[in-house]
């Protein structure tokens, strides 16, 4: 705040930094696997994996410090049920 930074990267993990206001959020990569069979077994696992991580933010997002919380476990929801539909 002293500083007037605008965002603070608190780094990975840590569902004891959301008492400090630090929510979750999903971030992105983006990556080419050569091997067809090692791309499909990588999607198949990224496939379930986005969905509990869409609902562990989405839950950890509820457990927000402030009175009118930046993230709302609906939001999330919605955001990424746009997402996986578009593809």
């Amino acid at each position: 705040i002293e500083r007037g930074l605008q965002r603070v990267e608190a780094g990975a993990q840590g569902e004891h930094k959301i008492k400090r206001g630090y929510l979750p959020t999903a971030t992105f990569s983006a990556h080419y696997i050569r091997n067809p069979g090692m791309r499909g077994a990588v999607e198949g696992f990224l496939e379930n994996e986005r969905q509990q991580i869409q609902d562990v933010i989405a839950m950890l997002g509820e457990e927000s410090p402030f009175k009118d919380r930046p993230v709302v476990a609906e939001e999330i929801k919605d955001k990424y049920r746009l997402q996986r539909s578009s593809r």
